[in-house]
C-alpha cells in the first residue's frame, strides 16, 4: 500500500471516531454510573385513558409512550400534586406542594414574576451542583421578570407582572429559567393559549411582539394578547421538538457530562392545534390528531437518544401536568374514547380522572422491562428520586413533599409504598384530597367526601356519613401535613 493511500485510510478511519456518537462516546471518559442522564418528559392536560398502555379500548393510537412503558416500569397510580398547569409544575421541580407557596388559586399569568421562592433548591439546580447540565425545552409558565420600559411605573403588588404595553421585550428577563438552575431555555414563556405569544432563547425574546390576537373559543382557543407578526399555535410543538432533537445531539459530544433535560410539551392543552400531518389520522379527531403528534414528538426524542448513543444511560420520565380538560364529554359521545378511562372528573377536579395520569419511567441499566408497580406515587416524588440516583443528601429545607421511587424502580422493596399518604390540589389551595391506602378524602367545597378506591374505583359511593370517624381522623392527618409544612420526616 502506497503512504498516500496509507495516509488517506488513517484520515477516514479518525473522521468515523469524531463523527459516530456511540464510538466516540465509547472513547470518552466514563461517566460515574450514578450519574445518568435525566429527562422529565411532561405533557399538557394528557389523559390516562388517552394512552393505549392504561387504556386498550383507547381510540387514539400511542406506539412510542406504549414502547416506552414496555420498555420501563408503568405506574398504575400515579398523580399530578394539583388539578392545574403551574401548581402542578412547581411540584415536580421543587417536590413540594404549591399550597405552602403564595399561589392559593388557579394559574400564574403570562407576565407574573416567578413562584420559586428565592434560594429554593430545585430539582435543576440540584442537579447542577451534580454536574449536571441542565435544559428545559418548552412552555415554561412558572413566571419570569419582564424588564419594564423606561417611565413605566412600578406595580404596587410585587406578586402581579407588568401590563403589557410597559414591557421592554428587547431586554433580558431576570428570575426565569436561566436563573433557577438552568443553563438552557428554549420556548414560550407561559402556556400556549397565554400570552405573550414569542420564542425566548435563554434569558432574551427572539423576536419583539407587536400584532394584538384576539381570542377565540372552544378547542382552538386561546387568551387575546401580543403576539410576534409570523407566531403561529401550530407550529410550536414541532419547533420545540426539533430544538430537543437539537439539544439531545449537541450532549452526545459531551458523554462525560450528564444532562438533565425538561422536555415541556405545549399540548393537549387548547388550541388544539395538530400539525397538518396528523391531521384525521387518529379515530378521535383533532384532539385524538394531537396526541398522537405528541406521542410522535416522544418517539423522536427516544430515537434521538438511541441515534447518539444515550438511551442506556439516561432515566426517560414521561407524565402529564393534570387530567385532560372538558373535551372528555364529547369525545366520548362522539367517538367514543374515554380521556380519563374509567375514572370519574376531568381537569382541576379531585376526583382520579382530573388528577391520575399516565406515569411511566424507563432506565434500561436498572429498571427491568415490562415492570409494573400499583403504588400510589405524586409528581412530587421525582426531586427526592433525582436526589437518590445521584447520591445527593436533600437540606430539611428542600423537598419537604418528595419520596424517593428508587426503592420501587429498583425492585428492592417488594413494589411496596414508599409513601404513607398523598396529598392532591384541585384549582385552589383551599380544595384537597388525600390517600391513605385505599382510602381518599375529599375536602373544600361541598364538605367532606370519602371513598374507598379499592371497592369503588369509579367514585359513585360517598361513605362520609357512614365513616365519620375516618374523616375525621384524615381530616386531622391533613390538617398536620398542612401545618407543618412538609410530608416526609425531617432529615
Amino acid at each position: 500500500m502506497s503512504r498516500f493511500r496509507l495516509t488517506a485510510l488513517v484520515a477516514a478511519l479518525g473522521a468515523l471516531l469524531v463523527s459516530s456518537p456511540a464510538l466516540s462516546a465509547a472513547a470518552a471518559p466514563a461517566r460515574p454510573a450514578d450519574r445518568p442522564n435525566i429527562i422529565l418528559f411532561m405533557v399538557d392536560d394528557l389523559g390516562f385513558g388517552d394512552v393505549g398502555a392504561y387504556n386498550p379500548n383507547s381510540k387514539i393510537k400511542t406506539p412510542n409512550i406504549d414502547r416506552l412503558a414496555a420498555q420501563g416500569m408503568l405506574f398504575t397510580d400515579g398523580h399530578t400534586a394539583a388539578g392545574v398547569c403551574t401548581p402542578a409544575r412547581y411540584a415536580a421541580l421543587a417536590g413540594r406542594y404549591s399550597f405552602r407557596t403564595r399561589l392559593q388559586a388557579r394559574i400564574l399569568g403570562g407576565y407574573d414574576p416567578t413562584l420559586f421562592e428565592p434560594g429554593r433548591l430545585t430539582v435543576q439546580s440540584l442537579l447542577q451542583k451534580q454536574g449536571y447540565t441542565t435544559a428545559v425545552i418548552g412552555k415554561w409558565h412558572l413566571g419570569m421578570t419582564y424588564a419594564r420600559k423606561a417611565g413605566a411605573p412600578e406595580p404596587s403588588d410585587l406578586t402581579k407582572g407588568p401590563a403589557p404595553a410597559d414591557v421592554d421585550f428587547t431586554k433580558p428577563v431576570t428570575g426565569g429559567p436561566n436563573a433557577l438552575g438552568f443553563d438552557y431555555f428554549y420556548g414560550i414563556p407561559s402556556s400556549i393559549d397565554i400570552p405573550p405569544y414569542v420564542y425566548m432563547e435563554n434569558d432574551r425574546f427572539l423576536q419583539t411582539p407587536t400584532t394584538e390576537l384576539k381570542s377565540t373559543f372552544g378547542k382552538t382557543g386561546f387568551n387575546s394578547g401580543l403576539a410576534t407578526a409570523d407566531f403561529k399555535h401550530v407550529d410550536v410543538m414541532p419547533a420545540v421538538t426539533a430544538k430537543a432533537r437539537e439539544y439531545l445531539g449537541a450532549r452526545a459530544k459531551e458523554p462525560a457530562k450528564p444532562f438533565f433535560l425538561y422536555f415541556a410539551a405545549t399540548g393537549i392543552h387548547n388550541p388544539i392545534v395538530p400539525s397538518p400531518e396528523f391531521a384525521g389520522k387518529s379515530a378521535a379527531g383533532d384532539y385524538g390528531d394531537f396526541v398522537e403528534q405528541i406521542d410522535a414528538s416522544l418517539g423522536q426524542l427516544m430515537d434521538a437518544l438511541k441515534e447518539n448513543g444515550l438511551d442506556r444511560d439516561t432515566v426517560v420520565f414521561f407524565t402529564s401536568d393534570n387530567g385532560p380538560a372538558n373535551f372528555s364529554d364529547p369525545l366520548r359521545e362522539q367517538y367514543g374514547h374515554s380521556s380519563t378511562g374509567e375514572w370519574r372528573g376531568i381537569k382541576a377536579s379531585l376526583y382520579e380522572g382530573g388528577h391520575r395520569l399516565p406515569f411511566i419511567m424507563t432506565w434500561p441499566a436498572v429498571i427491568k422491562a415490562g415492570a409494573k408497580s400499583d403504588a400510589y406515587v405524586g409528581l412530587t416524588d421525582f426531586m427526592a428520586t433525582c436526589a437518590e440516583i445521584t447520591g445527593f443528601k436533600l437540606p430539611d429545607d428542600a423537598a419537604e413533599d418528595s419520596f424517593s421511587l428508587l426503592p420501587i424502580l429498583k425492585g428492592t422493596n417488594g413494589g411496596r409504598n414508599v409513601r404513607s399518604t398523598l396529598v392532591i390540589q384541585a384549582d385552589a389551595a383551599t380544595d384537597l384530597a388525600l390517600r391513605v391506602g385505599s382510602l381518599k378524602l375529599i375536602t373544600g367545597r361541598g364538605g367532606p367526601q370519602l371513598y374507598d378506591l379499592a371497592a369503588d374505583p369509579k367514585e359513585t359511593k360517598d361513605l362520609a356519613k357512614e365513616r365519620p370517624e375516618v374523616v375525621k381522623e384524615m381530616t386531622t392527618q391533613l390538617d398536620k401535613i398542612r401545618a407543618d409544612g412538609r410530608e416526609t420526616p425531617h432529615r
